[in-house]
């Protein structure tokens, strides 16, 4: 069963310049994307005011997911900026190396206090608020009192869904402290990400980092590809002559099989306004993987 493409917005108005990061959110849905995901900390605190007022004026308007946990940081300062560029002409691999590979995962501030202010922000930026899930959070964090708060905002009709967006390895466990409110989970889907078992009260399923980490994942198997092993050249057989040859082809392959995983929504992003329309084909199932190269990326995965 495919799944919903979402466009996330964590790289615009940050990354993405705004004029550019505007032009991106109107192409996407000029596209066919009707689920934006964005959160407070994105784009230095800009992306929720940015997707309010863009889809304030589309009708229907989107379905937009946002989160509460993490505030936005201040935006760089010129050195900063400058030093980020160089990074990101660096490997995924070596980006991994010089953050550290164990270091450890977010951790969202859930005092109530805080998320009562987050939530209402949110609200006064986006109006209803379709899904809000608890962004880096922890099963100690979800205490009654908090939850106490998010079924305010559940009676009242402010949020539609509630659920997590946390460390795979969390993901059960914070969806078991409240089975009864939480119908989202955010995951990363990742091909060498650890699987997530869900309990049936989640409906709603949201694979995100496809291609691992800052593509981590993918600069792992296309090393594992380009080894010299029969597997690369077994690879290079396969795909010989299709879409999933060259040197997006893997890439492409890894989204494509998102739409095999029972996701019932996945998260892409990009900063190149013609990658769109592919990347939503691929997502819904449209372009499907042919078996023998199916079989082959199954095999790199596990190997």
């Amino acid at each position: 069963m495919a799944a919903n493409p979402v466009f996330g917005t964590a790289h615009l108005f940050g990354v993405v310049a705004p004029t550019e990061s505007r032009s991106l959110l109107a192409r996407a849905h000029q596209e066919g994307f009707r689920h934006f995901d964005t959160a407070p900390s994105y784009g230095y605190g800009r992306s929720e005011a940015e997707l309010g007022r863009y889809a304030a004026d589309l009708d229907p308007p989107p379905t937009i997911t946002t989160k509460v946990g993490i505030e936005p940081a201040s935006p760089p300062s010129r050195s900063v900026r400058l030093a980020k560029a160089v990074a990101r002409r660096l490997t995924a691999t070596l980006q991994q190396r010089l953050r550290g590979d164990a270091r450890p995962a977010g951790h969202g501030q859930f005092q109530t206090a805080d998320v009562l202010a987050s939530i209402e922000t949110s609200l006064s930026r986006l109006g209803r608020l379709d899904r809000l899930v608890l962004h880096e959070v922890r099963p100690d964090d979800i205490t009654e009192e908090l939850l106490s708060c998010l079924r305010g905002f559940l009676a009242r009709g402010d949020v539609g869904q509630l659920g997590v967006a946390t460390a795979n390895g969390l993901t059960r466990d914070c969806l078991d402290r409240a089975p009864e409110m939480f119908q989202v989970a955010h995951f990363s889907a990742g091909p060498l990400s650890p699987p997530v078992l869900l309990p049936d009260t989640v409906t709603v399923r949201v694979g995100h980092g496809v291609l691992g980490p800052s593509a981590s994942q993918l600069t792992q198997l296309r090393a594992r590809l380009d080894s010299g092993s029969e597997l690369g050249a077994e690879w290079r057989e396969v795909t010989a002559g299709t879409a999933w040859a060259g040197p997006s082809g893997l890439a492409d392959a890894l989204i494509a099989r998102s739409a095999t995983l029972g996701l019932t929504d996945v998260i892409v992003a990009t900063s190149r306004p013609e990658r769109l329309a592919p990347l939503r084909r691929l997502v819904l199932g449209d372009e499907p993987l042919p078996e023998p190269v199916h079989a082959v990326l199954n095999r790199l995965i596990s190997g």
